[in-house]
């Protein structure tokens, strides 16, 4: 499971209900083989978090289990860049720093 770092502003739209839409809020995972030949771009937004199994509230979209992307997969045994941004209210914000 790949857990982000929650956005406090992005927690808040599902805590506060302050926006009657909440699929346009959440983060955007991008998985990428740094020698190419794997990318993959998820979004999560409160109104479908997915990742069974993952918490329940605002940060439940910050979770991205990886063995329930069944199209286009995450390949094994590789390593892999994975970047997250947060979207609020439609809007993203610049991705964080990689991790491997």
């Amino acid at each position: 499971m790949i857990v982000a770092s929650p956005n406090a502003a992005v927690t808040n739209e599902f805590t506060l209900n302050t926006n009657s839409n909440l699929a346009d809020d959440g983060y955007q995972f991008l998985i990428q083989d740094p020698d190419g030949g794997y990318s993959r771009t998820i979004f999560k937004s409160h109104a479908n978090p997915g990742s069974p199994g993952g918490p329940v509230g605002g940060t439940a979209c910050a979770h991205l289990k990886l063995s329930s992307i069944v199209t286009f997969p995450v390949p094994t045994d590789r390593l892999l860049n994975v970047r997250v941004r947060s979207r609020l209210n439609g809007l993203y914000a610049p991705y964080g720093l990689h991790a491997r």
